[in-house]
């Protein structure tokens, strides 16, 4: 494709300098390392680094055109001025691949939690039917076909390339995780999302968000037709604050959810045990009974959430039903390790205090003896949740264990510090103490682990690696809970 034929949809506020040439445009590219001959090179200024410093990069290894937002002298190839640059990206990527979100009937799934598992019940349902997109935190399925995942919500150039490769498999449906990151940065800006979830907002990202009003505008974005253009439905959840807010004022036909008559879609009747759930959800199509092997009062809301995105895209109840009771586990979420031990293990990716009290509640639901948790709050991200996590994680528990989660640059002893501040050091019968290597964290709580026990590892759930000053290093949670058991 020609460079002026890429940009004419644009309009015409965004260009700031035209181009001087018409070159063919092959790919498009934001990282200088993944240019190839005919590449347009988008220079993007970043958190890190700024995408100009590797111009020179870009043009060593065959780029035809650049894209900066201020404009730069002197380059041997075209150069287009442009603002705002990640609006700019976006379309250009969307058009270079002919609009392939709105040849799929795509779901957007938002929240501070329940995003994952709301998309892989979604996913599950899909596959009933047909095969289907998912998009996530975990992973990437394009029907058969798998890809680690990297971001939540990948930037805007891989999106497209993933959508157009589910296009091409005549695939026709799918879900995708939207983070507040995505909205913020643009990396969704154009993609079709007819169908639009909200599960809830609590605090998390606030390291990035000035305050809770910033986070939760984001996040609305995906229910407002002057971004989302293609919105018909919504599915919020009416029992969270900004869930009630959301409802009121989006574009969309609203469908709420939640645990009272006050919802569309609410449970007549439910009852949740450590093998799941079987229930009766009220709906505006009818009283529909289903069976899932997901558990707790959180899962109950994520299947509402499911259940009315899928009925409302004109699914038929029972491939619904069918999709839920298929879908066994989420990776990393309450998934139990399959130990030889008279005691039992969970891996969860709780990670902010509305999650960690969720996963709490439903551990002391099942366990009827003692709950021993392990936890930390990651580095270089939002110091206001420490000490509340550490609040929750004591008091919910019979013995806490207070460790490292991805402390990235941070010293994991201040993170420990900030969580435990406001915890009380002198009591008699003290239930936590603070490990800061998570390895031997593991250790100790599976050491002081009874019969009956429940041992609950938070915050990692699926990821197999730790953040660290020097990089990620391997770390998957059930591979060290079995060699420490010496289970290999």
């Amino acid at each position: 494709m020609k460079l002026k034929e890429l940009l004419r949809p644009l309009p015409d506020e965004w260009i700031i300098r035209e181009p001087s040439g018409n070159p063919e445009i092959s790919s498009i590219a934001c990282d200088s390392r993944r240019v190839k001959d005919s590449s347009l090179f988008f220079a993007i200024r970043g958190t890190a680094a700024d995408g100009t410093e590797f111009v020179p990069q870009a043009l060593e290894r065959g780029a035809s055109a650049v894209v900066a937002e201020n404009p730069i002298e002197g380059l041997p190839v075209p150069m287009l001025a442009a603002r705002p640059i990640r609006r700019v990206m976006a379309g250009c990527s969307n058009h270079f691949t002919g609009y392939p979100s709105r040849q799929l009937a795509l779901t957007g799934v938002t929240g501070t939690n329940g995003k994952t598992t709301v998309a892989h019940i979604l996913d599950s349902i899909f596959r009933v039917g047909s095969p289907s997109l998912l998009l996530g935190t975990i992973k990437t399925s394009i029907g058969t076909l798998q890809e680690e995942a990297g971001l939540t919500t990948p930037e805007s150039l891989e999106l497209h390339r993933i959508l157009k490769k589910a296009v091409d498999q005549k695939i026709e449906r799918g879900v995708m995780e939207v983070s507040s990151h995505a909205l913020a940065f643009d990396r969704v800006f154009g993609i079709s999302f007819p169908t639009a979830v909200f599960t809830n907002l609590t605090t998390d990202h606030l390291d990035f968000h000035k305050d809770l009003e910033e986070y939760f505008a984001c996040k609305s974005l995906l229910f407002n037709r002057a971004y989302n253009k293609d919105l018909k439905q919504a599915v919020i959840n009416i029992d969270d604050p900004f869930g009630q807010r959301l409802a009121a004022n989006t574009d969309a036909d609203c469908i709420s959810y939640g645990m009272d008559r006050a919802a569309d879609i609410f449970p007549r009747h439910s009852e949740s045990t450590i093998d799941g759930i079987s229930l009766h959800l009220a709906t505006p199509w009818g009283i529909h009974a289903m069976e899932s092997p997901l558990c707790g009062r959180h899962n109950l809301y994520n299947i509402m959430a499911a259940f009315g995105a899928a009925l409302a895209q004109g699914i038929p109840a029972e491939q619904a039903g069918e999709g839920i009771n298929r879908l066994g586990s989420v990776p990393g979420r309450f998934q139990k390790l399959d130990l030889d031990t008279t005691f039992s293990v969970v891996i969860d990716y709780a990670h902010t205090p509305d999650a960690l009290r969720n996963l709490l509640d439903l551990a002391r639901s099942v366990c009827q003896d003692k709950i021993i948790s392990v936890f930390g709050c990651g580095g270089d991200r939002d110091r206001s949740k420490r000490p509340e996590m550490a609040r929750i994680g004591v008091s919910l528990s019979d013995k806490a264990i207070i460790t490292s989660d991805n402390p990235r640059t941070e010293d994991p002893e201040r993170i420990i510090s900030d969580m435990t501040s406001g915890l009380a050091e002198d009591l008699p019968n003290r239930n936590w103490e603070a490990i800061t290597d998570r390895k031997s964290a593991i250790a100790r709580a599976l050491e002081i682990a009874d019969k009956g026990d429940l041992v609950l590892l938070a915050g990692k759930g699926h990821e197999n690696y730790q953040v660290i000053a020097s990089g990620k290093i391997p770390f998957d949670e059930e591979m060290i809970v079995k060699e420490l058991l010496c289970l290999k």
